[in-house]
């Protein structure tokens, strides 16, 4: 801008010293004002863009954090509502069903105390990065039973074969958010199988990798639906059995597994059932 603004006064100087014709000066200044005019524009449209990508920015961190909390809220939700579960029936069980109903309760509030730990971890500002999360050796085992033995109590009442397949390998992971995700293939599997069919948790290895998969007898998808299931807010029976819920759960799944940098799979045949699985480090 003040290049144009320097050879105008060159031009005006011209004109008095040199006795430049008017004709040429004048064309001079309205090169000068078209200039002029067009970096005003230029600058103005460079600031519209700019507030524009800025509120854009805005808008979708808005939503992702809406979509974050929403999702944390979900799987929060499960081992409470497992709890209540637990406390419904231990009202009405017999003495000789009540350890068992204990037991199951216990999991489920160490998993609430769990999943809160983590949020504050996250709240109190640690460093949020796939390779900076808190990751641990775990047994395959002290991972996948206590999550099974919870949400067993939801399989008898919806009279579903829950199976766990034992594995005797250790895995090195953020077990906290291992454990939303298998919560999470467990919960979605158990609500679309019908009574009598089965949902079974099992491991297979791969050189360094620990295959998780959460296989079911259930309604199964299309090739359509199992590409949009993984997004927010997704729910394709529209029946009593999801009507309560919020459709987060793969979508949740999802973006933990790609928090953590691990690899997934699925599989599901309509009418047949579905098979989801991620890997895992062996440690």
């Amino acid at each position: 801008m003040w290049v144009v603004y320097l050879v105008g006064m060159l031009v005006y100087w011209l004109f008095r010293y040199l006795e430049w014709p008017l004709i040429i000066t004048l064309g001079a200044h309205f090169i000068q004002g078209a200039l002029v005019a067009t970096l005003l524009g230029w600058s103005a449209c460079m600031h519209v863009i700019h507030d524009r990508d800025a509120l854009r920015l805005d808008m979708q961190l808005t939503q992702a954090r809406s979509r974050w909390f929403a999702a944390a809220h979900h799987d929060v939700w499960q081992p409470i509502q497992s709890l209540l579960l637990y406390a419904r029936a231990l009202v009405v069980a017999p003495d000789t069903r009540r350890p068992a109903l204990l037991s199951g309760m216990q999991l489920a509030s160490q998993s609430v105390d769990d999943f809160m730990g983590h949020l504050q971890f996250w709240a109190d500002g640690a460093n949020h990065l796939p390779n900076k999360q808190p990751r641990s050796t775990w047994p395959v085992n002290e991972l996948l039973r206590p999550l099974v033995e919870e949400m067993r109590l939801l399989a008898e009442q919806k009279h579903i074969l829950l199976r766990y397949q034992p594995s005797r390998h250790h895995v090195c992971v953020d077990h906290v958010q291992v454990c939303r995700m298998v919560r999470n293939l467990l919960t979605n599997a158990l609500r679309y199988t019908q009574a009598g069919g089965s949902v079974l948790i099992g491991c297979r290895k791969q050189g360094n990798a620990l295959w998780i998969w959460c296989m079911d007898t259930g309604l199964g998808m299309t090739q359509a639906q199992l590409s949009d299931c993984f997004d927010a807010f997704t729910k394709f029976d529209k029946g009593a059995s999801t009507s309560r819920t919020l459709g987060l759960g793969l979508y949740s799944f999802k973006e933990l597994a790609q928090q953590m940098g691990l690899q997934t799979r699925w599989h599901s045949t309509l009418g047949k059932g579905t098979m989801i699985g991620f890997s895992v480090a062996v440690a």
